[in-house]
């Protein structure tokens, strides 16, 4: 009999288990359609779900259910604005019972969102509902929110743009439609994974009047924080402070999808200022900024266009270094000379196509290369890969000048124009930093107008035409006296060249012009006048090896010149940083006792005395028992610098090397 009962009683137990488990499973359906109801109340969108619901009694007594779909409302494709793998809601069995929505905690694991903006620029999260106002609001408490897995897509159809936000971890505070939201997660993005926080104080007004808002976001390429005011009546607004940065800009704007490759500079980045944010347009005024070790400030907006950002600036820099962005022109000496001084590493110009910019921008100092410039203002301009560059009125090597650089970046192989006039420059320094020419000094202008197509320096160099000329005034051509070593070559030969390191070719005015193709300046126009000296040359300067070719002789007809002022031209050959200067007696290594001959022949209608009958081998053997075969041996000695004094009293690493010809 008392088996009987237990039997019976087991029964009933389970009679009763069932119909409540019935019971909590109408009750728990009744609740998914309370809860769809809200939904689309809310945001005007069709919520689907496509299973029953689940009884959940561990770890948490809940209900759970799969394939919650929610569609998209007037905008956005056919994939829905949302879709959830499992929504798990937790809720005390008395309120199931009571069919009441006292929910504890909503988890949704593996959700999927689709932001679109369509191709007229309307985004599928705008519900078109009227916005609330601080009268409207009246609502109970809401559970907290968890998502685990989640993935947030982004696509702008109108120019095929789009981003993956995956493995979205978040927890979502709100205790009531009155209260304050705050939100704290992390997720991929490009993968990098990326922490963030997101405190709004009113969240039914961020989508009519506002609200004020904290954002903070690290990861390893940005940091920022945030703190202003927020709303997204149309489109998102900002207003508000900002601070933060990156330890590369480069690597920041290829995070951010922007095509940008490996170069120099564009690294460690701080910044703080006031933001904005409306529309498309991102915005920093009385903003500081440090990038690159360099200081600036001013104001900074970019625009977020349909195919690429367009960047505007006005800031004040306490220095512009080029030389972290682009090569700076080596000196000879530094990294080889000749050909080995340029650099044959690639410019890297895909940042001239990852944005559209326009810049004015004032720098205390101004640096490329060796140069040093003052109180720069430069105005560029970036353009469907085009750099348009001005600089004015800058001070530089105690003068002025300006310039403009065009930088075709667009094109495979990039293209360069260049132009530049400077006016009252110190050459000396001018040249020493250009290219070791520490053997000329003067000051006076310079111009050029030139272009160039390749993908690193070398290449650039090689190719380069266009125009160049030079005027300097009250200078001189250090360590050589080119009127010495003419009386010398006309009277003295037997004896050598004695040169002195304090010697100095003194000018009232050096000038030249230069024609350029392929990277070899040719001049026809080079002109010394001076005290003791008026010469006219020409030649060659080849760029790419960095030497120098030139000939230089009396002009005759200069007033003032004597036909024995300088008997032969002097040539000035070699490396541009120690060319060597030496008489052009043609054959005199080859053949010395011809050009002997032909100095003679030279000398012959000259030198004093000549007119008279006096004999050529007397004037240049004058005080030397010697005749023309002794001439020659003592011209071989010289040329050997085994006799005589050829290079007597020269010294220093800067002076120039004085020989005869080898031609």
């Amino acid at each position: 009999m008392r088996r009987l009962a237990v039997i019976l009683s087991g029964v009933a137990i389970l009679a009763g288990s069932t119909l409540s488990a019935a019971y909590l499973l109408v009750s728990a359906n009744s609740l998914i359609a309370q809860i769809a109801d809200g939904i689309e109340r809310s945001t005007g969108r069709i919520v689907t779900i496509n299973s029953a619901a689940r009884l959940r009694l561990w770890p948490e007594f809940g209900i759970s259910f799969s394939g919650v779909k929610l569609a998209n409302a007037e905008v956005g494709n056919g994939s829905g604005f949302a879709e959830v793998e499992t929504m798990r809601v937790n809720i005390s069995p008395g309120a199931l019972i009571r069919r009441r929505a006292e929910i504890n905690e909503i988890k949704l694991i593996n959700p999927v969102v689709n932001l679109v903006v369509d191709a007229q620029g309307r985004g599928n999260w705008e519900t078109g509902k009227a916005s609330r106002t601080a009268k409207d609001i009246s609502s109970p408490a809401v559970p907290p929110l968890y998502v685990e897995g989640g993935t947030v897509s982004f696509l702008d159809e109108r120019s095929g743009e789009s981003h993956v936000f995956k493995r979205l971890d978040l927890a979502l505070t709100l205790p009531s439609l009155e209260g304050a939201i705050d939100i704290k997660g992390s997720g991929d993005w490009q993968q990098d994974r990326v922490s963030f926080s997101l405190f709004l104080k009113s969240p039914q007004l961020f989508a009519g009047e506002g609200t004020p808002i904290d954002l903070n976001v690290s990861g390893s390429w940005l940091n920022f924080a945030f703190s202003g005011q927020a709303a997204a009546s149309k489109n998102l607004q900002l207003a508000g402070t900002v601070e933060g940065g990156t330890r590369s800009l480069r690597g920041l704007m290829r995070w951010a999808g922007l095509k940008i490759g490996e170069g120099k500079g564009l690294g460690v980045l701080q910044a703080k200022g006031a933001l904005s944010l409306r529309g498309q347009v991102l915005s920093l005024s009385k903003a500081q900024f440090t990038l690159d070790g360099m200081r600036a400030q001013g104001d900074v907006a970019v625009r977020f266009a349909e195919h690429k950002p367009k960047l505007t600036a006005r800031l004040g820099l306490d220095a512009l270094d080029l030389n972290q962005y682009v090569p700076a022109p080596h000196r000879s000496g530094d990294e080889g000379e000749g050909l080995e001084a340029w650099s044959s590493e690639s410019i890297d110009f895909s940042a001239l196509n990852a944005i559209d910019a326009s810049a004015n921008l004032s720098a205390a100092r101004l640096i490329y290369g060796r140069a040093l410039m003052s109180d720069a203002i430069i105005d560029a301009t970036i353009a469907d890969g085009i750099l348009n560059a001005k600089l004015d009125k800058v001070t530089v090597y105690g003068g002025t000048a300006g310039a403009q650089v065009v930088l075709n970046g667009k094109q495979k192989v990039p293209t360069l124009q260049a132009s530049f006039h400077g006016e009252g420059l110190d050459g000396q320094r001018l040249l020493r930093n250009i290219g070791s020419f520490t053997w000329l000094d003067g000051r006076g202008d310079l111009a050029f107008a030139l272009a160039a197509t390749g993908r690193n320096q070398r290449e650039m160099i090689a190719s380069l035409r266009g125009t160049a000329g030079f005027a300097f005034d009250e200078g001189g051509v250090k360590d050589v006296d080119l009127a010495e070593i003419a009386e010398a070559v006309s009277k003295d030969i037997h004896t050598g060249w004695i040169m002195d390191r304090a010697a100095e070719t003194k000018f009232r005015q050096l000038r030249a012009e230069f024609t350029i193709a392929d990277g070899i300046a040719e001049s026809k126009e080079l002109r010394v006048e001076g005290p003791d000296v008026k010469l006219s040359g020409k030649g060659v300067v080849d760029l790419l090896k960095q030497e120098l070719d030139l000939k230089v002789e009396a002009d005759f007809a200069a007033e003032g010149v004597h036909d024995a002022d300088l008997a032969v031209p002097v040539v000035v050959k070699g490396p541009w940083g120690k060319p060597k200067f030496y008489p052009d007696i043609p054959g005199i290594l080859d053949d010395p006792q011809a050009a002997y001959a032909t100095l003679k022949t030279l000398l012959r209608a000259r030198l004093p005395g000549a007119s008279t009958g006096e004999n050529t081998d007397d004037l240049l053997g004058r005080g030397n028992d010697i005749g023309a075969e002794g001439h020659t041996d003592l011209v071989k000695k010289q040329i050997n610098s085994d006799g005589g004094n050829l290079m007597n009293g020269f010294a220093g690493e800067n002076a120039p090397d004085i020989i005869p010809s080898k031609q």
